[in-house]
């Protein structure tokens, strides 16, 4: 069990959600069903998008991408660190010795979302691929982050500051936050191929024109 939302006694309406288990083999197995059947999706009309509209569509990605990346580190797991936007981070957890490494890697990860944002608000991505590669690098590493940070929360050694309520809060919240990761990747992927075979088209379209 990773989270009660209900307590003894309560009284709940009809299909509320009283608990949740567990469960990240399924949401994988979800999330890889999704993606085989977006695949399918890009190589059946893939051919119908022109290029503009592929552009377009990776923009919007790259900017999605941001939010979820944004909303993970700032509103998840910056609950455990004080000053996170600071040049002194200071990690709320014991975290098995790795204290420093966690600091180290937020700080990082500030510079990165500073980037990302620019890039975002002052539409500098011109270079649509580099973009959503740029985007799948930065969001797999906050991926890793995510998990990393999980462990910890899971050992009841390294963060004897945290009640069990809040453990189990915690948990099924970085199981959230890394299923809108995955997801988010899958989606990068899938546009990415999108717009690949949308270049591809224009370019034998450019090709038979001269011809």
């Amino acid at each position: 069990v990773t989270a009660v939302y209900v307590g003894i006694g309560d009284t709940v309406p009809a299909g509320k959600i009283l608990a949740e288990l567990e469960n990240s083999r399924e949401r994988a197995s979800l999330l890889q069903a999704e993606g085989a059947y977006e695949a399918a999706v890009v190589s059946g009309t893939g051919a119908d998008i022109s290029l503009s509209e592929a552009k377009t569509g990776a923009q919007n990605e790259y900017r999605s991408a941001f939010t979820v990346a944004d909303d993970t580190v700032r509103n998840l797991t910056d609950d455990f660190f004080s000053n996170p936007t600071e040049r002194i981070i200071g990690f709320r957890l014991d975290g098995n010795g790795r204290a420093l490494q966690f600091n180290a890697e937020r700080g990082a990860l500030e510079t990165i979302l500073k980037t990302w944002e620019t890039a975002v608000t002052q539409n500098t991505n011109t270079d649509t691929t580099q973009s959503l590669n740029d985007a799948e690098r930065d969001l797999t590493r906050i991926g890793n982050f995510v998990t990393d940070l999980s462990l910890i929360i899971s050992d009841q050694d390294a963060n004897n500051g945290l009640t069990e309520v809040e453990i189990a809060s915690y948990k099924s919240r970085f199981s959230n936050a890394r299923t809108r990761i995955d997801s988010a990747l899958q989606s990068i992927s899938t546009t990415r191929n999108t717009l690949l075979q949308a270049e591809r088209s224009a370019s034998n379209g450019s090709q038979s024109s001269q011809a």
